[in-house]
């Protein structure tokens, strides 16, 4: 996993208020120290796609951004002036910017951002992140732009000072995509989120050996939404009694992932809900592959194909692609 190094905000970027929603317009970063400026302009880019993919907020426009720019004959060097920087986000309606910048140190790429309240002129936070290359930006970005509304967020809390919401296929904290959302907290969760992509991996099922010579099998699982925790547990200690090591339920019940260590393998429908949600939808990242469950059907696991959504069960030791996820 890439070296991601986080305080409390990041990037360039101007924000206003839309009801409960920011609109963001993605200034340009400032690239400095042997940064070449189309490395610069690659991270803007990176990083306005990634924000607006979150739906959290809404992004302006390139093109609204540069006439506003043209309007008011602003230069690259006023974004470091907080007067000049307010007057362009006045006028863009915003009530917040994000400045940023690239630079080079060493071996690593730095990108630091602060964040400037046009209504006060005083900094609120600042964020940092190291990259071995310019193309990293790509995988990095998630937890950087989740950071970015959840301070949002904490700036301007919901009414009543409520948790920040997340909607169906925005970044979730641990920088995956939020897939089902319940409508309110029962069980102790009300969210469900996939891990990021680069945290996939194939393998099998397990149980193979103690179900053909043994007759043993996993007993109790459940297909319903909010099973999955529960089922992955009831594996992951089925498949430690019988000398497993290595299978699906057990790779999730252990992953740690952007400093989340409560993951575990989706149970039918809630892998049915990630195929609806999120790839069906061109998001998160997943292949065209066939996907684990921890749910069970007449002693074989089932699985569904990320192809189509066809759903079935099959011997558990084929070795099938694995996305974990979490609820919160």
């Amino acid at each position: 996993m890439k070296k991601i190094i986080i305080t409390t905000l990041l990037l360039a970027a101007a924000f206003v208020v839309w009801g409960q929603q920011a609109v963001v317009a993605v200034a340009p970063f400032e690239a400095k120290s042997g940064i070449s400026i189309a490395d610069a302009n690659t991270i803007t880019e990176i990083y306005s796609v990634r924000l607006a993919a979150t739906r959290s907020v809404r992004v302006v426009t390139r093109d609204s951004l540069d006439k506003v720019v043209r309007e008011h004959g602003f230069q690259m060097g006023d974004w470091s002036n907080d007067n000049k920087t307010a007057e362009l986000a006045r006028a863009l309606n915003a009530d917040w910017v994000v400045r940023g910048t690239l630079q080079k140190l060493g071996n690593w790429y730095i990108v630091t951002g602060t964040l400037l309240d046009i209504k006060t002129l005083e900094i609120i936070g600042g964020a940092d992140m190291r990259l071995n290359s310019i193309g990293d930006a790509y995988d990095s970005m998630g937890p950087f732009v989740e950071q970015t509304v959840q301070t949002i967020s904490g700036v301007r809390p919901a009414a009543g000072g409520a948790a920040a919401e997340y909607r169906v296929g925005d970044f979730g904290p641990a920088g995956g995509w939020i897939f089902y959302d319940k409508g309110r907290v029962t069980g102790g969760w009300r969210y469900l989120e996939a891990a990021p992509p680069e945290t996939e991996f194939i393998a099998e099922w397990g149980g193979f050996i103690a179900y053909v010579y043994h007759s043993k099998s996993v007993t109790g699982t459940g297909t319903s939404v909010g099973t999955g925790k529960q089922n992955t547990e009831i594996i992951a200690k089925f498949m430690q009694s019988v000398g497993e090591r290595g299978t699906a339920a057990q790779i999730c019940d252990s992953l740690v992932a952007e400093g989340f260590d409560d993951w575990f393998l989706p149970s039918k429908d809630e892998l049915n809900l990630m195929y609806i949600n999120l790839k069906a939808k061109g998001l998160g990242e997943f292949g065209n592959n066939a996907y684990w469950s921890s749910s069970e059907r007449d002693r074989d696991p089932m699985w569904q194909n990320f192809y189509d959504g066809y759903q079935s069960s099959h011997d558990n030791n084929k070795r099938f692609s694995v996305r974990a996820i979490r609820a919160f």
